[in-house]
Protein backbone atom coordinates (compact mmCIF):
# COMPACT_ATOMS: atom_id res chain seq x y z
CA UNK A 1 0.00 0.00 0.00
CA UNK A 2 2.89 2.37 0.65
CA UNK A 3 3.73 2.21 -3.07
CA UNK A 4 0.21 3.46 -3.72
CA UNK A 5 0.97 6.59 -1.66
CA UNK A 6 4.36 7.05 -3.31
CA UNK A 7 2.71 6.84 -6.74
CA UNK A 8 0.28 9.60 -5.71
CA UNK A 9 3.18 11.82 -4.65
CA UNK A 10 5.14 11.16 -7.84
CA UNK A 11 2.09 11.97 -9.99
CA UNK A 12 2.10 15.37 -8.31
CA UNK A 13 5.77 15.68 -9.29
CA UNK A 14 6.63 15.81 -5.61
CA UNK A 15 10.17 15.47 -4.33
CA UNK A 16 10.63 12.90 -1.58
CA UNK A 17 12.93 12.43 1.40
CA UNK A 18 12.69 9.06 3.16
CA UNK A 19 13.65 7.70 6.55
CA UNK A 20 14.85 4.09 6.70
CA UNK A 21 13.40 1.49 6.74
CA UNK A 22 11.20 3.23 4.17
CA UNK A 23 12.98 2.99 0.86
CA UNK A 24 11.80 4.31 -2.48
CA UNK A 25 13.66 3.94 -5.75
CA UNK A 26 12.69 6.83 -8.02
CA UNK A 27 14.30 9.90 -9.54
CA UNK A 28 12.09 12.11 -7.34
CA UNK A 29 13.77 10.83 -4.17
CA UNK A 30 16.19 13.51 -3.00
CA UNK A 31 17.73 11.50 -0.16
CA UNK A 32 17.29 8.54 2.15
CA UNK A 33 18.31 8.93 5.79
CA UNK A 34 18.63 6.55 8.69
CA UNK A 35 18.05 9.45 11.11
CA UNK A 36 14.59 11.07 11.11
CA UNK A 37 15.80 14.39 12.54
CA UNK A 38 18.42 14.80 9.82
CA UNK A 39 15.88 13.84 7.15
CA UNK A 40 13.42 16.47 8.39
CA UNK A 41 16.05 19.23 8.40
CA UNK A 42 17.17 18.18 4.92
CA UNK A 43 13.56 18.28 3.68
CA UNK A 44 13.15 21.75 5.18
CA UNK A 45 16.28 23.01 3.44
CA UNK A 46 15.23 21.50 0.10
CA UNK A 47 11.80 23.08 0.42
CA UNK A 48 13.27 26.51 1.14
CA UNK A 49 15.92 26.21 -1.60
CA UNK A 50 13.49 25.15 -4.34
CA UNK A 51 10.47 27.09 -2.97
CA UNK A 52 8.19 24.07 -3.28
CA UNK A 53 6.72 21.24 -1.25
CA UNK A 54 8.93 18.34 -0.20
CA UNK A 55 7.39 15.10 1.07
CA UNK A 56 9.00 13.46 4.10
CA UNK A 57 8.09 9.76 4.46
CA UNK A 58 8.71 8.54 7.99
CA UNK A 59 7.72 5.55 10.13
CA UNK A 60 5.23 6.77 12.74
CA UNK A 61 7.42 5.59 15.60
CA UNK A 62 10.11 8.08 14.49
CA UNK A 63 7.76 11.06 14.18
CA UNK A 64 8.80 12.63 17.50
CA UNK A 65 12.37 12.89 16.20
CA UNK A 66 11.20 15.30 13.48
CA UNK A 67 9.62 17.78 15.89
CA UNK A 68 12.49 20.30 16.09
CA UNK A 69 12.88 20.44 12.31
CA UNK A 70 9.14 20.72 11.76
CA UNK A 71 8.98 23.55 14.31
CA UNK A 72 11.78 25.34 12.45
CA UNK A 73 9.98 24.71 9.15
CA UNK A 74 6.93 26.39 10.67
CA UNK A 75 9.01 29.49 11.49
CA UNK A 76 10.67 29.44 8.06
CA UNK A 77 7.34 28.80 6.26
CA UNK A 78 8.91 25.76 4.57
CA UNK A 79 6.35 23.52 2.88
CA UNK A 80 7.23 20.07 4.25
CA UNK A 81 4.51 17.46 3.90
CA UNK A 82 5.21 14.79 6.50
CA UNK A 83 3.63 11.40 5.79
CA UNK A 84 3.88 9.15 8.85
CA UNK A 85 2.99 5.46 8.58
CA UNK A 86 1.38 3.72 11.58
CA UNK A 87 0.32 0.09 11.89
CA UNK A 88 -2.69 0.78 14.13
CA UNK A 89 -4.90 3.65 15.27
CA UNK A 90 -3.80 3.20 18.88
CA UNK A 91 -0.24 4.24 17.94
CA UNK A 92 -1.28 7.57 16.39
CA UNK A 93 -0.58 10.24 18.97
CA UNK A 94 0.11 13.46 17.10
CA UNK A 95 -1.87 16.17 18.92
CA UNK A 96 1.39 17.71 20.17
CA UNK A 97 2.32 18.37 16.51
CA UNK A 98 -0.63 20.78 16.18
CA UNK A 99 1.63 23.47 17.63
CA UNK A 100 3.91 23.40 14.59
CA UNK A 101 1.89 22.10 11.62
CA UNK A 102 -0.69 24.02 9.64
CA UNK A 103 -2.72 20.90 8.86
CA UNK A 104 -2.88 17.58 10.73
CA UNK A 105 -4.97 14.70 9.30
CA UNK A 106 -5.16 11.03 10.28
CA UNK A 107 -6.84 8.43 8.08
CA UNK A 108 -6.60 4.89 6.80
CA UNK A 109 -4.04 4.16 4.12
CA UNK A 110 -6.79 3.24 1.62
CA UNK A 111 -8.92 6.37 2.08
CA UNK A 112 -7.98 7.85 -1.29
CA UNK A 113 -10.35 10.82 -1.32
CA UNK A 114 -9.09 12.08 2.06
CA UNK A 115 -5.45 11.56 1.03
CA UNK A 116 -5.93 13.39 -2.28
CA UNK A 117 -7.73 16.29 -0.60
CA UNK A 118 -4.98 16.53 2.02
CA UNK A 119 -2.18 16.56 -0.59
CA UNK A 120 -4.01 19.17 -2.69
CA UNK A 121 -4.40 21.51 0.28
CA UNK A 122 -0.99 20.80 1.84
CA UNK A 123 0.96 21.70 -1.30
CA UNK A 124 -0.44 25.23 -1.13
CA UNK A 125 0.42 25.86 2.52
CA UNK A 126 3.24 28.11 3.67
CA UNK A 127 4.48 25.71 6.32
CA UNK A 128 4.50 22.05 7.34
CA UNK A 129 1.59 19.61 7.21
CA UNK A 130 1.22 16.14 8.72
CA UNK A 131 -0.66 13.15 7.29
CA UNK A 132 -0.80 10.13 9.60
CA UNK A 133 -1.67 7.01 7.63
CA UNK A 134 -2.95 3.99 9.52
CA UNK A 135 -2.67 0.45 8.23
CA UNK A 136 0.95 0.18 7.09
CA UNK A 137 3.46 -1.56 9.31
CA UNK A 138 6.92 -0.12 8.79
CA UNK A 139 9.61 -1.59 10.97
CA UNK A 140 13.31 -2.17 10.88
CA UNK A 141 14.64 -5.63 10.40
CA UNK A 142 16.22 -7.16 13.46
CA UNK A 143 19.99 -7.00 13.68
CA UNK A 144 21.90 -9.86 15.26
CA UNK A 145 24.80 -8.39 17.27
CA UNK A 146 25.83 -11.69 18.86
CA UNK A 147 28.60 -12.23 16.30
CA UNK A 148 30.34 -9.03 17.42
CA UNK A 149 31.20 -10.37 20.86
Amino acid sequence: MMNHIVDRIIKRDGEIVTVSPISVKHKNVLADFSDARSAAFYAMGASIKDAKAVYLLVPGEYLASTYTAITEAWFQKANIIVVAFFDSVSRVKTAWMDRCVLKNVSCGISEDSIIDAFFTEAVGLHGPALLSLVGEKVSESAVDYSSLV
